[in-house]
């Protein structure tokens, strides 16, 4: 339990991260037709769902800041970090050396506030404080 003015330190999976924008196999707005083509080759019997896979969950900044605040936690700062690996319908298509440049550049920008990018990295960290609530 954290005392009031206290810091907190967290991070979430971005759901609108760059390389899933990027990616048509993976574009978050297309999850649920995703999810319902799934669904119907498994009734038909032509896919098989794999039990063993865990999948992260995933949140915008806004739903991960209404999280915090529902905890009684203020953001006080928030940034996203990490660009890639880039994919085309889930295969890599920029080799690790460049895609580390790539990134190194993005992260570069998006540090100095470029628009979009800014808020398109791989994970969304924050500081918040507790705060009282009366």
């Amino acid at each position: 339990m954290l005392r009031p003015t206290a810091f907190f330190v967290a991070s979430a999976d971005n759901r609108w991260r760059l390389n899933l924008l990027l990616d048509p196999a993976r574009f978050p707005p297309l999850a649920p037709a995703r999810r319902r083509a799934r669904e119907t080759l498994e009734q038909l019997g032509l896919w098989k769902r794999s039990r063993a896979i865990v999948r992260p969950r995933m949140h915008s900044r806004a739903q991960f800041n209404q999280l915090l605040h529902s905890a009684c936690l203020e953001v006080r700062q928030g940034k996203t970090l990490g660009f890639g690996p880039l994919s085309l319908f889930n295969s890599r298509v920029i080799p690790d050396g460049t895609g580390t440049k790539l990134h190194e550049a993005l992260q570069s920008l998006a540090d100095r506030g470029y628009p979009l990018l800014q808020w398109a990295g791989a994970q969304y960290i924050v500081v918040a404080e507790k705060v009282r609530r009366l």
